[in-house]
């Protein structure tokens, strides 16, 4: 219970803090990945609470267990005030009803197929959404927010559900490495020593490695308030240096310093690193070559469909290599035999696949009562769980904090069978999966695996965590709602610094709603195509990867390597990957774990320092950002 209490402290700090930090101020995202910022400084804040505590008397304090309790309510809560949730999902609920014009049709095309328990219809709650200066319409919101909240709900029972069946394949069996667990646990599992502080925290190259990051940021954040101190650019970008063709595409490249991304490099497979950065450079060289040939499919849209192709690949692979184990467990699920030990899961695994296939059930019910198609709410709900299941495995086994996938569900449908397949309703309602579906950085699912993982820190019975998790959910919602929606009501969503999410991502997506009702089209030949192409060559890269030992590439960074995350962290990850090769070639294994608390202290300073400038900038209302936005 003290665990329970401490965590829905923290869960309700995280949320009432970041709306007002990312939509009203602009600075570092508390959240924003899946290593979030606020859980790491709350859970530092919450163990000098404990050693303190120790030092008055033993007794007092937490345990082991209570710790990794704490710290799973932390992280999975990250999910719901920015990305994961309110960010994108809010702003679709009034906007069909703000942004409806004569030119763009919207009352004609897209408004017929909303019912008031998904949009916002009462013109004065949309439009005081948008101005502000007024209180929360909460009645007009009601029937929204409880639809809303109801499905949003079972999508997180359906990828506990998941996380269920694959975690003893990726933890015990294929025995996944977990980075982003490995420093909230060892800190964890020191809570019952005597000396907390000296079991981990009293190495001096720890402090070493945290003070780069603490000095250089606080350099940077003082240059804001006193333009004489000066300022140590950490980031470099090139828009108009290459204004000729082919060479256009570099204007996009830029060179930024992240130190956590550096010290989780550290912690990372060689070959994965090496792959972050080796194919984000293969995209570059594609591009150009593609921008040389005129090709009629863009840049950027050729790396999508191929980014497609490749998920497709791994969903299967995934699956493939944990045919044994899904095997077994379906036979403990419907047969006496062979039965596995599933005491001890978050779930036994009559409850894991009961929830599965119930909770797609309720969900695909739900879009059919809305007004989808029942093939095509079928179709969008497994890929989308598919592509979850994918960025699940990347964050598990490669510890990448900061993840996305470069398309829609609905772009499947799209390409392979063309607009005119998919009925209007279902193109109006199609517009809401920017919602939840488009912006995967702290999607929910990589927080319950991480969560079953570093329950082993502790001992802890998995059974009594879901239920801390599903508290620290069921706060975290109530208590981002409320603060997402007094603020906007109260500053207007048109005076937020949040533009893409308020103004031009709802535009964008219903738009294309509209576009695709209006102007119904076939199947993309040409990107049916290169869908195939990333298929074949992620084919390649596997085998390739299984035949020979010496293979340097990972399937990870060919699936990342368009997204907005490696545009952004390529070249943390290049300085990463360099630093731990020259440490293993010249310092081998001993050099390389004496050196690991240089990069341990990189990531936990950067933690620091990111919230402590965020809490000035609140307070100030002066923005300064740390990490990519």
């Amino acid at each position: 219970m003290k665990a329970i209490l401490t965590g829905v402290i923290g869960v309700i700090i995280i949320c009432a803090v970041e709306p007002y930090n990312a939509y009203f101020v602009g600075g570092t995202h508390l959240v924003g990945n899946h290593f979030p910022i606020a859980s790491v400084f709350l859970f530092l804040v919450i163990i000098l609470i404990h050693v303190a505590l120790k030092s008055i008397k033993p007794g007092y304090g937490f345990t082991t267990a209570e710790l990794v309790v704490v710290w799973c309510m932390l992280i999975v809560v990250a999910s719901i005030p920015y990305s994961g949730l309110v960010r994108y999902l809010f702003p679709l609920i009034p906007a069909p009803t703000y942004f409806a014009t004569p030119e763009n049709e919207w009352k004609e095309l897209l408004q017929p197929h909303f019912s008031d328990w998904l949009i916002l219809k009462d013109g004065t709650a949309v439009e005081n959404f948008y101005r502000g200066e007024q209180t929360v319409p909460w009645a007009a919101w009601a029937k929204p927010l409880i639809a809303w909240s109801a499905f949003v709900i079972v999508m997180y029972l359906v990828m506990m559900c998941i996380c269920v069946i694959l975690r003893r394949q990726w933890v015990e069996r294929e025995r996944f490495s977990f980075p982003l667990v490995q420093i909230p646990g060892e800190i964890a599992q020191g809570a019952e020593s005597s000396d907390l502080l000296r079991s981990f925290f009293s190495n001096r190259l720890l402090w070493l490695g945290a003070s780069l990051p603490v000095i250089l940021h606080s350099i940077n954040a003082l240059h804001l308030y006193f333009p004489a101190i000066p300022n140590v650019p950490l980031t470099r970008t090139f828009w108009g240096t290459f204004p000729s063709k082919p060479w256009t595409p570099l204007n996009s490249v830029r060179l930024s310093v992240y130190f956590s991304v550096v010290g989780f490099t550290y912690l990372i497979p060689l070959e994965i690193s090496f792959s972050m950065w080796f194919f984000f450079l293969f995209y570059k060289v594609q591009s150009i070559i593609l921008s040389a040939l005129g090709s009629p499919i863009g840049e950027s849209t050729f790396a999508h469909r191929q980014g497609m192709g490749a998920y497709v690949v791994i969903t299967i692979y995934i699956f493939w290599v944990g045919r044994e184990h899904i095997g077994s467990l379906l036979r403990t699920v419907f047969t006496t035999k062979g039965r596995l030990d599933d005491s001890n899961e978050p779930l036994t695994y009559r409850w894991a696949m009961l929830g599965l296939l119930l909770g797609i059930g309720i969900m695909i019910a739900m879009c059919t009562s809305a007004g989808m198609s029942l093939w095509v709410s079928i179709c969008i709900l497994l890929i989308f769980f598919a592509v979850a299941t994918v960025l699940t495995w990347m964050v598990s086994n490669s510890g990448l904090l900061f993840v996305q996938q470069t398309f829609l569900p609905s772009d499947y449908l799209q390409t392979i069978l063309g607009s005119s397949s998919i009925d209007p309703p279902s193109w109006a309602l199609l517009g809401f999966q920017e919602g939840l579906m488009w912006d995967l950085r702290e999607i929910m699912m990589p927080h319950f695996m991480n969560s079953f993982r570093i329950s082993d820190y502790g001992g802890l019975r998995r059974k009594k965590l879901v239920i801390a998790i599903a508290i620290a959910i069921l706060v975290g919602m109530l208590t981002s709602y409320y603060s997402y929606l007094r603020l906007t009501y109260h500053y207007g969503g048109l005076n937020s610094v949040a533009y893409q999410s308020f103004i031009a991502r709802p535009q964008r997506f219903f738009g294309a709603s509209a576009t695709a009702i209006s102007n119904p089209t076939g199947t993309n030949w040409q990107e049916f195509s290169v869908i195939l192409g990333g298929m074949a060559f992620m084919i390649a890269l596997l085998f390739m990867r299984y035949s020979f030992v010496w293979w340097p590439l990972h399937p990870v960074g060919y699936i990342m390597h368009l997204s907005w995350a490696t545009k952004c962290l390529w070249a943390s990850f290049l300085i990463g990957w360099l630093i731990k090769h020259f440490i293993l070639r010249f310092g081998g294994v001993g050099a390389y774990r004496r050196f690991k608390p240089i990069f341990l202290g990189a990531v936990l300073g950067e933690s620091v320092i990111g919230c402590i400038w965020a809490i000035v900038g609140m307070i100030t209302k002066t923005a300064y950002s740390i990490l990519p936005s």
